[in-house]
């Protein structure tokens, strides 16, 4: 389980942790039966092996997590950009950031001369770098 675990974490890193051990518990059930004896790893700890693999692959980043081609775009059938813009920049002694996220139709609405747009949104997952 730990392998296949291993697997899916980097195949899609949008896909939360916890969703990736329930695919692979439930692949692992159809393919060989609840009774065949297998040991599924706990929910928590399958959680701590898809983030270690994930820290290890993308250094523990947020920011270079959502630089990567799998996360900027919209979805695997559309290549448009989600991520708009991801700048750095000193100010007092540290790093700021400033990470844009949109979708491309909204911005293309959004330059539409003398429009009024009221965008509401409601996030339910905002990862600790960014609250």
């Amino acid at each position: 389980m730990r392998q296949l675990l291993e697997l899916r974490s980097l195949g899609d890193l949008r896909v939360l942790p916890g969703r990736v051990w329930r695919d692979v518990k439930d692949e692992m059930i159809r393919e060989y039966g609840e009774r065949s004896g297998l040991r599924f790893l706990p929910k928590q700890e399958a959680i701590g092996v898809i983030r270690r693999c994930r820290d290890a692959a993308t250094g523990a980043d947020a920011f270079r997590a959502i630089e990567t081609e799998q996360v900027r775009r919209i979805s695997d059938d559309d290549e448009r950009e989600f991520l708009q813009m991801n700048l750095a920049y000193p100010m007092e002694g540290k790093f700021r950031r400033i990470v844009g996220f949109g979708h491309p139709d909204l911005i293309r609405l959004m330059k539409y001369p003398g429009i009024t747009l009221f965008v509401d949104a409601t996030l339910s997952v905002t990862p600790k770098p960014f609250t």
